[in-house]
């Protein structure tokens, strides 16, 4: 009787483990949250600056009236100059015009929005960081090896 021929060798092969720095799944979305917070809250805060050294023209040209229509000339057109150029400047703008203002609403959303641009703007410079890490790391040589029952693999890769 005939021999069945032997069954095909099993090749069990492992992939080797990856080589090289990992990409920080964390980087991008920590950067681009801190870029586009930082901006949307700049950009209000800057409009709202505008606004205020607006009104400051108009308290300096007797232009401002009460809610009943009178005309109000108790209101301090240069304070609220200072505190509109103030809030043209990022982060510390914010904590700059609380010192142009006697109203405590005011200087309590002023805390608010410099807080807000401060951790939104840490938030954007730690994501540039771990990506620019993980960018210089990418550029370093990488070697990775392998086995087989053929034989063995040795590949070398450079980023540059």
């Amino acid at each position: 009787a005939p021999v069945p021929p032997p069954p095909p060798p099993v090749i069990i092969t492992t992939p080797p483990p990856p080589s090289g720095p990992q990409r920080d799944k964390r980087a991008e979305p920590l950067l681009i949250a801190g870029l586009s917070g930082f901006a949307g809250v700049y950009l209000l805060t800057a409009y709202a600056g505008a606004a205020t050294i607006d009104k400051a023209r108009e308290l300096s040209r007797g232009d401002s009236y009460d809610p009943y229509g009178n005309p109000d000339p108790g209101r301090d057109g240069k304070m609220t100059r200072n505190r509109g150029r103030a809030l043209l400047i990022p982060v510390a703008g914010p904590f700059i015009a609380m010192h142009f203002t006697n109203s405590a609403r005011r200087k309590y959303w002023q805390a608010v929005n410099g807080s807000l641009q401060a951790g939104s703007l840490a938030m954007a410079i730690i994501g540039s960081r771990m990506y620019a890490k993980h960018r210089r790391a990418k550029r370093r040589a990488q070697v990775t090896a392998s086995a087989s029952p053929e034989g063995a693999q040795v590949g070398m890769s450079m980023r540059f």
